[in-house]
This record gives C-alpha cells, structure tokens and sequence, in this order.
C-alpha cells in the first residue's frame, strides 16, 4: 500500500468514518438477513461449513463485529470499500473464514482471514 493510500486510510474525518460505516454496516446487515434465509438448519455442521451461503453469511456477520469493535479494521474496510467503488460483495471476496472444529466434528471456533491484494494496482 503506498504512502499515499495509507494517508487517506488515516486522514479520514472521524465523523464522515462514522456516517459511512454506518451504511457500510447497513448493507452488510441486508446481506447477512439474505444469507440467513437460504440457510438450511437441517444440515450437519460438516455441510454447514462447506456451504457458501453459509460462508458468506459467517464472513458478513464476523466483518460487522469487527467493524463494530476495531477501529483501523473500520478505516480499512472503509477504503477498500471505495477501492470497489462502494461494492460491498467484491470488498467481502477479500475475506474467507477458517472453520475449527472438535474432534466430534462441532464447531468449535471461527477466524476471519483477510485474503492479500494489492490495491494499488
């Protein structure tokens, strides 16, 4: 990332970061409401994780608690979203999930994993 994106990333006035996470915050709320109702509860935890709208769904719910909690992750976040001229789905393409579970098969914990990019290309 060159000096001049890490500027904007910190630059950015607290309140326009905040209004427009807020609608960030939004969309990724409508996405995860989408993902949940093509969920099938009746899938075992195996299929369950090797399913992509439930992928999807994780990734969308673990970036909106981190957007929520961590405040570099919401100025990121928010420049990649302008990097994707405001594209929420191709900004989540960035992100996948590791799924950890026991040796019973149960899902034990989840990790957000940010995939590399260059964005200055």
């Amino acid at each position: 990332m060159s000096e001049e994106e890490v500027s904007k990333i910190i630059d950015i006035n607290d309140n326009i970061l905040e209004a427009r996470i807020n609608i960030i915050k939004e969309d990724l709320q409508n996405i995860i409401n989408d993902k949940r109702s093509l969920l099938d509860e009746t899938k075992t935890t195996e299929e369950m994780i090797v399913d992509n709208n439930f992928k999807s769904w994780v990734i969308a719910n673990e970036v909106i608690k981190m957007i929520s909690s961590n405040e570099n992750f919401s100025r990121l976040f928010y420049f990649m979203h302008g990097h994707f001229n405001g594209d929420i789905n191709k900004v989540l393409e960035n992100y996948d999930v590791d799924f950890i579970t026991d040796e019973d098969g149960n899902l034990k914990s989840i990790n957000l994993i940010t995939l590399e990019e260059d964005y200055g290309q």
